[in-house]
C-alpha cells in the first residue's frame, strides 16, 4: 500500500470517528439521565459555543471522510478548498475551547469537571482529533493567508448573534459574562481580534509541520 492511500484510509476513518463522537456527545444532552439540568441540556445546548463548534467540526469531518472515501475509488478526485476551510474552522473553533480548559477552566473549575461525560469528548478528545488528523493525515489541508481568516469566522458569527441575544433583546443570560462591568465593546473586538490572530498563527504552524513532516510526500498538488 502506497503512503497516499494509506493516509487517505487513515484520514477517513479518524474523519468519520470524530464526526460520529461529536454527534453522540450532542445527542447526550438530550437524553433523559443529563446530570446537568435544563440550562444546558435539551436544545439548550445550541446555545453555547463549545456545543456550536464541535458541531462545526464534526461536520467538516464528515465532509472530508466522504471525499478521502471517493479518493479511495477515484484517485483523481480533489478536494475542494471550500471543504478545507469548513474543517479548518470548526478545528480552529474547538481547538479554542480545547486550550481555554487546559490552560485555564481546568485549573480553576477542576479537570474532572471539565473532563465528566460528554464534556470529556466536547473539551479534548474531538478538538485533539480534528487537529491531529488535519496536520498529520490530510497533505492538501496547508491553508494560505486568506484561507485562514475562515477560522475567524465561527468566533464572529457567535459573537454577532450573542451580542444580539443578550445586549439587544435580553433574550439569552449573559452565561459567558462578556459585558461584565459595561465593557461589551472592549471584550468582542479584542476576541475577535485574538480568533483571527490564532487563526493566522495556527495555519503557519500547522503548513510548517505540513513541510517537515510530508517534505515530498504525494498528495500535496
Amino acid at each position: 500500500m502506497d503512503k497516499r492511500k494509506a493516509l487517505n484510509i487513515s484520514s477517513s476513518i479518524v474523519n468519520y470517528l470524530n464526526f460520529g463522537l461529536s454527534f453522540w456527545a450532542i445527542l447526550y444532552f438530550f437524553l433523559p439521565y443529563f446530570p446537568h439540568g435544563a440550562l444546558a441540556g435539551g436544545v439548550y445546548c445550541f446555545r453555547y459555543f463549545t456545543n456550536l463548534s464541535n458541531i462545526l467540526c464534526g461536520l467538516g469531518c464528515l465532509i472530508i471522510g466522504i471525499y478521502k472515501t471517493i479518493i479511495l475509488i477515484k484517485p483523481e478526485v480533489k478536494i475542494p478548498r471550500w471543504a478545507v476551510c469548513v474543517k479548518f474552522s470548526g478545528v480552529i473553533a474547538t481547538s479554542v475551547t480545547m486550550l481555554t480548559v487546559l490552560c485555564f477552566l481546568g485549573p480553576t473549575m477542576g479537570f474532572e469537571i471539565m473532563y465528566t461525560n460528554n464534556n470529556l469528548l466536547l473539551h479534548l478528545i474531538c478538538p485533539l482529533l480534528g487537529v491531529l488528523s488535519m496536520v498529520f493525515l490530510e497533505p492538501e489541508s496547508n491553508i494560505n493567508k486568506k484561507e485562514s481568516l475562515s477560522g475567524a469566522l465561527p468566533t464572529l458569527i457567535y459573537g454577532t448573534v450573542y451580542a444580539i441575544l443578550v445586549l439587544g433583546t435580553n433574550y439569552w443570560p449573559d452565561f459567558y459574562q462578556f459585558n461584565s462591568g459595561g465593557f461589551w465593546y472592549l471584550v468582542f473586538p479584542i476576541m475577535l481580534l485574538l480568533s483571527m490572530g490564532y487563526s493566522l498563527l495556527a495555519s503557519y504552524l500547522g503548513n510548517l509541520v505540513h513541510r517537515l513532516y510530508f517534505k515530498k510526500s504525494p498528495g500535496i498538488d
